[in-house]
């Protein structure tokens, strides 16, 4: 009986010891299937100065209706102030029904003299 009852403590101890064995996972290999997915955030608009650079007097002067539209470009972190300004007048410029007619003026001459300078 004694026998059994060890046989039967050994199976079980050297069960248990099997079943904590970790098998270390090698990393999948890369394939044309397997791309590894980018995790993408929406850009976060500058505080600093906010979403428009404090320019907002000035963007409300061009405008006809004197406010800001919701799809208006907003200044967003990293960006330097040349690439919104240029992001900006290219926004007016595709909309030109919302603009007031010398400040599209102005924006098209700018436009056509940095053009000439190139």
């Amino acid at each position: 009986m004694k026998s059994l009852a060890l046989s039967a403590l050994f199976v079980a101890a050297t069960f248990i010891s099997f079943s904590q064995e970790t098998v270390e996972k090698k990393p999948a290999k890369l394939t044309e299937k397997t791309v590894p997915v980018q995790q993408t955030t929406p850009p976060k608009p500058i505080s600093k100065d906010g979403p428009y650079m404090g320019k907002e007097e000035q963007i409300k002067e061009v405008l006809i209706s004197g406010e800001i539209p919701a799809d208006f470009p907003k200044h967003v972190e990293g960006q330097t102030p040349e690439a919104y300004k240029g992001i900006v007048r290219s926004w007016l410029l595709k909309h030109e029904s919302l603009v007031k007619e010398e400040a599209y003026a102005k924006l098209l001459a700018m436009k056509e003299k940095k053009a000439a300078g190139k």
